[in-house]
C-alpha cells in the first residue's frame, strides 16, 4: 500500500493497485507531497482526510492478469521477465493465491509484483480501513469529483490510465477459477458488497 501525504490541499491518498490510482497519482504527485509509505499511515498523517478506491475483485483480478501477462501497449508496461506471457487465468491464480510468495516492494520480481497488485483489498497491507472515504472504481468519475470537492482541488477529475484491452471480466472465468477467486476474495466481496 503506497500512501502519499499531499501538503496542499492537505489530504492522504492511499493507492490501492488496479483501481485507477495511476491517474490520481499523475495529478496529486505533481503537488508538494511526502511518500510513499507502506504498512499503515504515520500518526501525524491521520489528522488529514484520507481516501482510496476499491474495485470489484473479479474485475480487478482480470485487469491485473491482463496487465501482467500481455503488457499495456500505450504505456510501455511489459510482461515481467520471470512470468510467461499469455498464461491462463488459472495459472495466474496459482501465483495470486500462493502464500509462500511475498508482497510489497522489497524486490521487483514478477511474482511478488503480482501478489502486491492482487492481495485482497481488505488485507492490512493496503490499510484501506484508515481511509475516510472509499471511492469505487465503478463510479470513478463521480467519486473522484466528490474527493476533489472535499479537498478543494479545482482540477477536473482524471480518467483511469493504463487500461487493459479486454472484454467483460465474467467471460474469462470458468466454474473452477470463479470458485477459487470467490474463496480468495470472500472478505472483499462481503465487506465491499460486490458480486460476480
Amino acid at each position: 500500500m503506497p500512501a502519499f501525504l499531499i501538503h496542499q490541499p492537505a489530504c492522504v491518498f492511499i493507492h490501492n493497485p488496479k483501481t485507477g490510482g495511476q491517474a490520481l497519482r499523475h495529478v496529486l504527485l505533481s503537488l508538494d507531497h511526502e511518500g510513499p509509505v507502506t504498512g499503515g499511515l504515520p500518526a501525524d498523517w491521520k489528522q488529514h482526510f484520507a481516501f482510496a478506491f476499491v474495485r470489484n475483485p473479479y474485475d480487478r483480478l482480470v485487469s491485473a492478469w491482463k496487465m501482467f501477462t500481455q503488457g499495456i501497449a500505450d504505456t510501455g508496461w511489459k510482461v515481467p521477465k520471470d512470468l510467461k506471457a499469455g498464461i491462463e487465468l488459472s495459472e495466474f491464480l496459482e501465483i495470486v493465491t500462493d502464500e509462500t510468495i511475498g508482497y510489497g516492494n522489497q524486490d521487483r520480481s514478477g511474482k511478488r509484483r503480482v501478489r502486491n497488485h492482487t492481495l485482497p483489498q481488505s488485507h492490512d497491507y493496503y490499510a484501506l480501513s484508515e481511509a475516510d472515504f472509499l471511492g469505487r472504481f465503478e463510479n470513478y468519475e463521480s467519486d473522484t469529483q466528490k474527493i476533489f470537492q472535499r479537498i478543494g482541488l479545482a482540477e477536473p477529475p482524471p480518467k483511469p490510465r493504463h487500461v487493459t484491452q479486454r472484454g467483460p471480466y465474467q467471460q474469462y472465468f470458468d466454474e473452477r477459477t470463479k470458485k477459487r477467486a470467490t474463496d480468495y476474495y470472500a472478505v472483499d466481496l462481503d465487506r465491499f458488497q460486490y458480486q460476480f
